[in-house]
């Protein structure tokens, strides 16, 4: 692996729409610590369905549940807040056959923004001081070479030797300015990969001593996978109010996609 100013591919780089989402996390660092008053009412307000499950004690709260068969999850720690989507577990190892994903990056962000715009439009958040947006993708590939062949062509900086690599991941963080909160920088942290995708269903019974086992074993599926956490930089000493979230909220998920078109670009 050589770095490169003027490496030419000879893969062209996948287009949006070729990139499904694995998951979404949504994250707000609190000013202030202690449970927020309406925090056992901020699921059901945003989801509008009754059925869910619930875990609460002194120290966080959670709450999760099918929301047009996918799954919605908060959880709230001390000094933090979390909304996740991802895909509906499958239920059987026929359903795990097929790739296990919220779908097209597009499309799946708009969806995950409606969640959260319910959440602004109740005003639910509280004052905060520091924003993220994680965002898992993959595209399949048939095999390895054909992925690193894609990785080659998302980081310009990088050159792969496709032949006889394996294993390789590419870390890096690349800030910019934000464009929506003077004095601020966005960190843009991307993990680049090819990984092998195996689903599996455990089985975890509760007692006196707890046990778990594996009930099943899906489909192993290789794909270029990306990891990206896109957040607001902690040396930022302002605060953000529900208005500003959303604000920058919209700047995370432009970044994140203009990263899942572009590749690795400063």
């Amino acid at each position: 692996m050589l770095a490169s100013d003027t490496k030419a591919s000879s893969t062209a780089k996948p287009s949006l729409s070729e990139w499904e989402v694995e998951s979404f996390r949504f994250t707000l660092f609190t000013a202030d610590a202690r449970a927020p008053e309406r925090l056992e009412n901020w699921w059901r307000e945003v989801s509008g369905v009754p059925d869910r499950r619930v875990a609460h004690d002194e120290q966080t709260h959670a709450e999760q549940g099918i929301v047009d068969e996918e799954m919605l999850r908060l959880k709230w720690q001390p000094g933090r807040i979390d909304w996740y989507l991802s895909p509906k577990l499958p239920e059987s190892r026929e359903e795990a056959s097929k790739v296990i994903s919220l779908g097209c990056a597009e499309p799946a962000m708009r969806r995950f923004r409606k969640h959260l715009d319910s959440w602004f439009d109740e005003k639910g958040p509280p004052e905060s001081v520091r924003v993220a947006l994680a965002t898992v993708v993959m595209k399949a590939v048939q095999n390895r070479k054909q992925g690193y062949e894609i990785l080659d062509a998302l980081l310009p900086n990088v050159t792969l030797d496709i032949e006889n690599i394996r294993d390789f991941r590419y870390i890096i963080n690349r800030r910019r300015p934000s464009k929506s909160v003077a004095n601020l920088e966005v960190n843009r942290l991307a993990n680049w990969l090819v990984a092998e995708l195996t689903p599996i269903r455990i089985e975890i019974r509760p007692g006196k001593r707890t046990t778990a086992r594996q009930t099943w074993q899906g489909v192993s599926q290789l794909a270029c996978r990306v990891e990206f956490d896109i957040n607001t930089s902690p040396e930022y000493t302002g605060k953000f109010s529900a208005e500003k979230q959303r604000e920058v909220l919209d700047e995370l998920a432009s970044l994140t996609l203009e990263l899942v078109a572009e590749g690795d670009i400063p």
